[in-house]
């Protein structure tokens, strides 16, 4: 069993779940500490979710030519810059605007599934999925709310 791309892959998973969740998370102390409505933080919410919908249907094409080691690459990146606009931004238009890069980026790190489809085989592969989608799923969810109650 390769290891190491198996807890970068899960790594990539985590980090989807838990920037999602911790900013539902922490929609009252947005609210409080910037002056802004809940709708301004719904609407990052909403923005986050379509612009993932729409560059996962898209991003399989970008995939197949640069490789999916690429796309994952660039959506880590890209992902970096979305979290360092959310953490400072300083309006609902930049709120938006950050998780709209965060939901492209969200989209690209998707790649996880094809790489864990392509690195692994047989029994392994169904391990390696279980891994992941542990790290994505209960992992996640259960840091963000840990850390949303640690900050607040």
């Amino acid at each position: 069993m390769r290891w190491l791309p198996l807890v970068l892959l899960g790594a990539a998973q985590k980090l989807i779940v838990s920037d999602v969740n911790a900013l539902r998370i922490s929609v009252g102390a947005i609210v409080d500490e910037f002056g802004i409505s809940s709708a301004d933080v719904q609407t990052a919410l909403v923005v986050y979710s379509l612009t993932t919908a729409a560059f996962v249907t898209t991003s399989a094409k970008p995939g197949a030519l640069a490789g999916s080691l690429k796309l994952l690459r660039g959506g880590a990146m890209l992902f970096a810059v979305a979290l360092a606009g959310t953490a400072f931004s300083t309006g609902p238009w930049m709120l938006v605007a950050a998780q709209a890069i965060g939901g492209a980026a969200a989209a690209l790190l998707r790649a996880v599934v094809v790489l864990v489809a392509a690195n692994y085989e047989g029994s392994q592969r169904t391990f390696a999925v279980g891994v992941v989608s542990a790290a994505g799923g209960a992992v996640a969810i259960v840091l963000a709310g840990v850390l949303g109650s640690v900050a607040s």
